[in-house]
Parts: structure tokens; sequence; C-alpha cells
């Protein structure tokens, strides 16, 4: 399981399920949101089928650019979330100038799959 911190507001569950889907078999993305806001807390979980493939997204991931802020990637323990285990965290600190991001409009038919509110 790996854990995704610093992520930008604009990023969804299918966001994440795409940008990790390279590396194996997905068995699960979850992405906490605030109860107050609606909106997501900034860091997410990804769990793989296959432990090789979590490692290979780690190694892959950490430290690349996810809608201008990169990521940190780090493995999680898993805990039980509503019957099921849960994923991996990344990091996001650091942002890209504004005019430098990527397009958001490929996602906006994405907002609707966030849908999981579980605190960390």
């Amino acid at each position: 399981m790996q854990s995704l911190r610093g992520l930008d507001d604009e990023v969804t569950e299918n966001t994440l399920h795409a940008a990790f889907l390279p590396f194996g078999t997905i068995r699960h993305v979850s992405l906490p949101l605030d109860v107050a806001s609606n909106q997501h807390r900034g860091f997410a979980f990804v769990e793989f089928e296959e432990p090789g493939d979590a490692a290979d997204a780690m190694d892959n991931m950490n430290g690349a650019e996810l809608f201008g802020r990169v990521l940190r990637v780090n493995y999680t323990q898993p805990m039980q979330m509503r019957g099921r285990s849960t994923p991996a965290a990344v990091d996001v600190p650091e942002r890209r100038r504004q005019d430098e991001r990527e397009p958001a409009n490929a996602m906006a038919e994405l907002e609707a799959a966030t849908s999981t509110g579980a605190t960390s």
C-alpha cells in the first residue's frame, strides 16, 4: 500500500487511478474528504494487487509531478476502512507556476468520482 501526500485540489480518484495504472492492477484508490468542505484533504492511498507493482509505482512516481506538484510516495501499513484495506500516500509540496500547469478540462468530468470520506 502506498500513501500520497500534498495533492492538488484538482486531483480525483480517477486521476490517481490513471496515473498509477501503468505499474499494475490497482485494487483500490482512496482520496479522503474533509467533512466540512467536502474537498479532499491533500493525500490519498493507492493499493495494488501485487506488492511488486506497488514497489515499481513508488520507484517511478516518488518525485514525479502531478498537476504541478512534486509527489511524495511512501509505503503505509494497511488498515481496515469500510471493509477494505487502504493503499499508499503521496506528498506534493512544490508547485509549478499557474501557467505551466496541465489543462484541467480533461479531469473535470472525473470530479464526480471523488467519494471517499475516511479519516486519517
